[in-house]
């Protein structure tokens, strides 16, 4: 539970996270990803909380609180792929009106990219903003990835994704 977790930061990004900014389906239940962790919803069809959805929020908090403390060069934004059905399935309910939504890979991409860029525009253009590495999206956001998870069965996936992040 990030409430009550060592970090600080954590906590602190965590009590501000609005309970209608967790992703649901249809039905209102909260979608799961890792086992006992819920989706947020960075759509721009999310519910609007206080001026805010949990995109805005989450680019402000970390300029506001994180990047501004001169401790961090930048941010790495992980679970930022190029898609949320793969993850979640297609009973997505973005905008909480108890529709599926059409298109929630195309509303999430949006969304990233909107993450990335307000990020940079907060911060004066002035840290380095990496993502996820097998991600193809969002190669023009960002500067850098992180490729992570070295299997054997995984590894010539992992260097075309290499190579088609640095353009070989």
């Amino acid at each position: 539970d990030a409430l009550t977790c060592g970090s600080a930061l954590r906590r602190k990004l965590a009590s501000g996270i609005s309970d209608n900014w967790y992703m649901t389906n249809a039905s209102g239940e909260k979608k799961i990803f890792w086992s006992g962790t819920y989706m947020l919803n960075p759509t721009d069809i999310s519910p609007l909380v206080n001026g805010y959805r949990f995109n805005k929020y989450l680019a402000h908090f970390m300029v506001n609180e994180v990047l501004t403390t001169g401790l961090w060069d930048g941010v790495f934004y992980d679970n930022a792929w190029d898609g949320i059905t793969q993850f979640v399935g297609s009973n997505v309910d973005l905008n909480q009106d108890g529709v599926i939504d059409g298109s929630p890979d195309v509303l999430w991409r949006k969304s990233i990219e909107y993450i990335y860029n307000e990020t940079r525009r907060l911060s004066g253009n002035k840290y380095i903003i990496v993502g996820n590495g097998t991600t193809r999206q969002y190669l023009n956001n960002l500067n850098g990835k992180m490729i992570e998870n070295y299997l054997q069965v995984t590894w010539p996936n992992t260097m075309n994704t290499y190579a088609y992040n640095f353009g070989t």
